[in-house]
């Protein structure tokens, strides 16, 4: 298939992912994980 779903944006850029956002899931629950914030600090 060659046709595009939907095209890039003609002005601007895409988002950019901030690897710090980018988890591990716990042993055992890497299916359907999904983390939520309940705080936020520096270690």
């Amino acid at each position: 298939m060659d046709e595009e779903y939907l095209p890039p944006p003609l002005i601007g850029k895409l988002a950019d992912v901030d690897p710090a956002l980018i988890v591990t899931p716990p042993v055992g629950m890497e299916a359907g994980y999904v983390p939520i914030v309940t705080r936020q600090g520096l270690e």
